[in-house]
């Protein structure tokens, strides 16, 4: 009977609410009330609950059963306990706590969820809110966080009468876990069992190792005020006050509201670690607000949301344009932060911290002659990420971990103390192993690495599954057509490929062309469980030695994958080229194929090579590569540019996996063959889904950048007496070309390097979000663009692919695109995924990069590509490699807190002519300037590696094996860095891109 299960139905629960684009409108929404909802206990003899319902166990004869009910500061907190396998308890998770957590941290909520859903754990959720014996209104002057600090205690009081009715024999213990202590203490003043976590860990487990594990994962947390500031109690207390106090959370909201504070997302330089910046969504200002010094810094960690508040125009600065040097040397700069700006940009400071990024980190413990010789105690945590403090963290196992890199969670950071507290989380292995300091690189970019789960697993086909001839019969078969022999060009050991072509001679002359690619989505069907984790995923990432998979490898290995000689189904788009090769016409349908070679870039280029290959399948690619000649140049004189981004090549052993050469990686003709076909699909479904769904189309755009980002690319090519003319993209195009040298081949190579650092990042979009001026494709010279192409590895053409097959009426439209929130919503998820995928690839090439040159000690030729205040940033051309170089000191001295020397303090910078000249010993560098330079691991007593580089007199090593015998390795360098070398390089025999 609905009307006997609901006691109550609210209509004048309301709200107002914002678009993006700032309408206001108001909402009602109905609150129901309930008393058939389900405790979840399968002690309890009212709720007519089944046997699944009922997670938390019975009581047993003999002993006492005890149900945990946790708060949302406990969930926060101290979910890595939680988690934990030694970790047992019956746990009820009340619906308050829940939405409190989402709104707080929505990666916890995810972790919680996903161990509910498992359901191997008696963890229950209970919708109190729901209930109408657990649901409570807000008081008058009641603020939310005590409104629901309140429905906590009624769910605990509920909980122990429900279940501890006149006839139970076996009497439940209901216990909240909390460590507010005001919260705590109301509890037991309404007759509320309360109890801390660490009490409850004292009490419930017995002395043993599981209690030391549990005790090492404890937060290291105070209780909290109503607004959410911790308040630290313990050795902290004596310390004098450090930093300011933060102004409480809802104070700060309406002085945001108010426009006196700004809110945004705190973001550390990663070159420079006192230094960061907040762009805020509604500040008056043009350039984000600059944050100097620990002090204005006041706690805040990169990624939190904060409210900040400018400082007067007189204590504004400009941020320091200098280059990481030791630790950070290896890590590609951004070129824009050196643009003349005489004019100081908005500094300001810290006044709350809205939401913390809480998040793991990885490192190590700080090695010292405390720590040494310490079994337990406090330490100092080091993370590898430099733009993060010193943690100070308790463990009872300390000697263990001294050699280890670990996962530590950020707890809290009190006023009185001068570095943040946190938590040991897990160990990842031995520092400086491959496979640790690999999964290092993950775990710091927040890739997901977990199996796939069993409802993932399930939504896969049989593995006997063939294409039925059912399906066959609804798509265009090309298997049978001789004269369109379909081929992949790859790079060597491709084994996800997504794409491959085809071009035949039509009746009237013209060419037919096809690109080819694996239809992901008849596998992946919207909604469900392998759909949802490929969006979270949203990327496959590549580190040099292995691929993380956004698909389980049955599909982007195998079924979706165009392998040669294997019936595969496709999502085509064909075209009719003519003589001069202009498209006539284009085709969408879909197709089952069969791929009649996979070559990779190396064989293709050689087949492009032979003036003698004329098999059908040499025709075929020297047809294809004719064409995408043309679409080459009618692009570029489009104004479409051509900029480079150097990588370096690794050749590894098979067994170890460890670097035995690297070179820098060299494109081939093949190359660019494929990459004009991929762009004219692209750009081709572009055009199609956006005439189809004007307001949700999934497109991406590359901004134009601002006249300032090319300040730099200017003035290095006004060194050599060239101008760039950065008015369009055509121009700067044609300026590009003209920038040769006589006798330096490398240098046009070097400007359009520069070039590429000035550009903007292209992000996803949904293309109702923005007007229809602002989807242009700055770099590809197109008004549109979108990516088709490669659904294996990328989530956003899983969505274009699914928008393509609504607009030909193949499948219906997508329903989450269709909600605009959601779909924008979904393309800046993809858009964080992919910046961190770049930059894993970035970093795992920089690893292998120093474990290719630990046993190295060599003297290359170098380029300058920057110049700074504090030195030059060299590039490599034999590695393709770049570092810093180190000329002058900061801060009055060194990282060892040594003075600067005379020398040091003689540097004069040229800004306008990117010189730095030493007066005192005549010294001069310049942009483009050659040097030698020394090449070699350094290591940090924080036990951190990085490349070092050293001005070197020596000559250039001549070649691997020659090193040894002519003693070049063993030149010595001046004293220019500014670290000195701690280890001893052992003097040894020195001996993928992916389509974008």
């Amino acid at each position: 009977n609905k009307s006997a299960a609901m006691a109550a139905v609210r209509h004048h629960r309301s709200y107002v609410r914002r678009t993006r684009k700032g309408n206001v409108f108001k909402v009602v929404a109905e609150h129901y009330l309930r008393d058939d909802i389900y405790c979840g206990s399968a002690e309890c003899k009212e709720c007519k609950q089944s046997p699944a319902d009922a997670v938390l166990p019975k009581t047993q004869k003999g002993t006492k059963t005890e149900y945990i009910i946790v708060d949302t500061n406990v969930c926060l907190h101290q979910i890595d306990l939680l988690e934990h396998p030694t970790f047992h308890a019956n746990i009820i998770l009340l619906q308050t706590v829940m939405e409190e957590t989402r709104n707080r941290s929505i990666s916890i909520y995810n972790r919680i969820c996903s161990v509910v859903k498992e359901g191997k754990r008696p963890w229950y959720v209970f919708s109190n809110e729901h209930h109408k014996s657990t649901w409570i209104r807000r008081e008058k002057a009641e603020t939310p966080n005590d409104r629901n600090d309140r429905a906590i205690r009624v769910a605990c009081q509920w909980y122990s009468s429900h279940l501890n009715v006149p006839e139970t024999q076996n009497p439940i213990t209901v216990t909240l876990v909390s460590d507010d202590k005001a919260n705590r203490e109301k509890a037991l003043s309404e007759g509320v069992h309360a109890i801390s976590m660490r009490a409850f860990l004292k009490k419930r487990f017995k002395e043993g190792k599981d209690k030391e594990i549990l005790l090492d994962l404890l937060a290291s947390i105070g209780d909290e005020d109503q607004d959410g500031n911790l308040k630290y109690r313990g050795r902290g207390d004596r310390v004098a006050i450090v930093y300011s106090e933060h102004i409480p959370i809802s104070k700060a909201e309406t002085m945001v509201k108010a426009g006196t504070l700004y809110k945004g997302t705190f973001k550390v330089n990663r070159n420079h670690w006192k230094e960061a910046s907040v762009r805020a969504r509604d500040s008056p200002f043009n350039h984000p607000i600059l944050i100097e010094g620990l002090d204005h810094m006041n706690r805040a960690l990169d990624g939190d949301i904060v409210a900040v508040e400018v400082l007067p125009k007189k204590d504004w600065a400009n941020p320091q344009a200098l280059l990481p040097i030791g630790e950070g040397g290896a890590e590609e700069i951004d070129e824009t932060e050196a643009a003349i700006d005489v004019k100081s940009k908005p500094t300001g400071k810290v006044m709350s911290i809205l939401r913390r990024n809480c998040r793991a980190y990885c490192g190590s413990i700080e090695l010292n002659d405390r720590s040494k010789t310490m079994s337990q105690g406090r330490v100092n945590f080091i993370s590898v990420d430099r733009r993060i403090p010193k943690i100070e963290i308790t463990s009872r196992q300390i000697q263990k971990l001294l050699d280890k890199r670990i996962v530590v969670q950020f707890d809290s950071w009190p006023r009185n103390s001068r570095r943040p507290k946190g938590h040991y989380v897990r160990t990842l292995g031995v520092i400086g192993d491959l496979d640790t300091e690999s999964n290092v690189v993950l775990l710091e970019h927040d890739v997901p690495t977990q199996p796939w789960a069993p409802a993932v697993l399930k939504c896969l086909p049989p593995e006997d599954f063939v294409i039925s001839p059912e399906e066959a019969k609804k798509r265009l078969d090309l298997r049978g057509n001789k004269e369109a022999i379909i081929m992949s060009v790859d790079p060597p050991g491709c084994t996800d490929i997504d794409d491959a072509l085809h071009c035949r001679v039509l009746e009237n002359g013209n060419f037919e062309c096809g690109v080819h690619i694996a239809d992901v989505t008849h596998y992946v069907r919207e909604g469900s469980a392998l759909d949802l984790e490929a969006l979270n995923r949203a990327t496959s990432v590549y580190l040099v030695n292995k691929r993380i998979d956004m698909i389980p490898s049955m599909l982007s290995t195998d079924l979706c994958s165009l392998k040669e000689k294997q019936d595969r189904l496709a999502f085509s788009v064909l075209w009719e080229i003519d003589k001069e090769h202009n498209v006539i016409d284009t085709k969408f349908t879909k197709t089952v194929i069969r791929s009649q070679a996979a070559f990779a870039y190396g064989d293709a280029q050689k087949i492009l090579d032979d003036p003698n290959a004329k098999s059908p399948k040499a025709m075929g690619l020297k047809r294809l590569n004719a064409i995408a000649k043309t679409l080459r140049r009618r692009r570029q004189e489009a104004g479409a540019l051509t900029l480079a981004s150097p990588q370096v090549k690794f050749v590894l052993d098979e067994e170890t996996q460890k670097p035995q050469d690297a070179e820098m990686y060299q494109l081939k003709e093949a190359n660019s063959m494929v990459e004009e076909f991929m762009l004219l699909a692209n750009i081709s479904v572009a055009k199609r889904i956006l005439k189809s769904f004007p307001t949700f189309a999934i497109l991406r755009r590359h901004p134009t950048p601002s006249d300032t980002q090319f300040d730099m690319l200017v003035r290095a090519a006004k060194v050599k007496g060239l101008d760039i003319n950065v008015s369009t993209n055509k121009s700067l195009a044609e300026s590009l070309d003209r920038c040769i040298l006589p006798g330096f081949s490398y240098f046009n190579t070097l400007i359009r390097v520069l070039a590429t650092r000035c550009m903007t990042q292209a992000v996803y979009f949904s293309s109702g979000s923005i007007g229809p001026k602002e989807y242009k494709h700055y770099g590809l010279a197109t008004p549109i663009y979108t990516h088709f192409t490669s659904p294996i590895r990328r989530y956003a053409d899983i969505l274009v692919h699914r928008l393509l097959a609504a607009a030909l009426s193949i499948d219906p439209v997508p329903t989450t695109l269709e909600n605009e929130e959601k779909s924008s919503s979904m393309c800046e998820h993809i858009n964080h995924r992919n910046r961190m995928a770049q930059q894993v690839g970035r970093s795992s090439s920089a690893l292998f990069t120093l474990i290719f040159f630990r046993d190295r000690d060599v003297i290359e030729e170098g380029i300058v590509l920057s110049v700074r205040k504090n030195g030059l940033r060299l590039f490599i051309p034999k590695y393709g490699i770049e570092g810093s170089v180190a000329l002058v000191t900061g801060g009055g001295g060194d990282a060892e807190g040594k003075k600067d020397s005379a020398e040091s303090k003689a540097w004069d910078f040229d800004a306008e002519k990117l010189i730095l000249s030493n007066s005192a010993t005549g010294k001069r560098f310049q942009i483009f300037d050659r040097v030698n330079v020394r090449i070699y691991v350094q290591r940090s007593e924080m036990r951190r590696e990085w490349l070092q580089m050293d001005l070197a007199n020596g000559k250039p090593s001549m070649d691997e094996k020659n090193m040894k015998a002519s003693g070049e390795a063993k030149t010595k360098s001046p004293k220019v860095s500014t670290k000195k070398r701690r280890s001893t390089s052992k003097k040894t025999k020195a001996r993928k891109r992916r389509k974008n």
